[in-house]
């Protein structure tokens, strides 16, 4: 995955909207070289309030918005800001992906790794 996947999207979106850069940066906001910032991957990390007036002006379903927030961590290196979320809320996944990572010879076998997460 490329730091302009997320601009691809970005573009996917936007046309699929039938925006022009400049209407999608009206409707949110921000200059238009902003919105062409991001699709060319030069910039691949808006602020979350940026991130919630694409997502409403782009009408983003919910695996559309989760897709969205797996290219933006994927270009910036770190974890979809769902998912983070509900890790610090939730004292028991935090204490279940310590558990695994701290295993001897540790392999991301998610299925597993899901089932134990259910059991606590």
């Amino acid at each position: 995955m490329s730091r302009n996947d997320f601009g691809q999207y970005i573009i996917e979106l936007r046309t699929r909207s039938n925006y022009s850069q400049t209407e999608l940066a009206e409707r949110i906001g921000v200059a238009p070289n902003y919105i062409s910032h991001l699709e060319s991957g030069t910039k691949v990390n808006p602020s979350i309030t940026i991130m919630a007036l694409l997502f409403r002006e782009l009408n983003m379903s919910k695996s559309e918005i989760e897709k969205f927030l797996d290219l933006h961590a994927k270009a910036n290196n770190c974890v979809s800001y769902d998912i983070a979320d509900f890790i610090m809320e939730n004292d028991n996944v935090r204490q279940a992906i310590r558990i695994e990572r701290d295993k001897p010879n540790a392999s991301p076998n998610w299925n597993d790794f899901i089932k134990k997460i259910n059991k606590y």
